[in-house]
């Protein structure tokens, strides 16, 4: 089917949509093809979940960075003449 080569086509290119949104919707064209009886779509027009993400996450900085490297430690006791033992 071409129509769903085009739909990704336009998709990433026009609606300049995430992957995880086009193979959203290319599952979904896929599974009403089929239940339509039209057939399974071609190899390059079915919801490919095995693409890799275009970019990379964002790295940590700063206090964040250090937040997530370093173990919390616990709270030291009270002590003092106004704690409770």
């Amino acid at each position: 089917m071409w129509a769903a080569r085009d739909y990704e086509a336009y998709l990433y290119g026009t609606g300049k949509r995430a992957p995880a949104t086009v193979n959203a919707a290319l599952a979904v064209v896929s599974d009403l093809a089929i239940r339509r009886g039209l057939g399974k779509l071609d190899g390059q027009a079915v919801a490919r979940l095995d693409r890799p993400a275009r970019r990379a996450p964002n790295a940590l900085t700063g206090r964040d960075d250090i937040r997530w490297q370093r173990p919390p430690t616990p709270p030291r006791p009270a002590t003092g003449p106004g704690s409770r033992a």
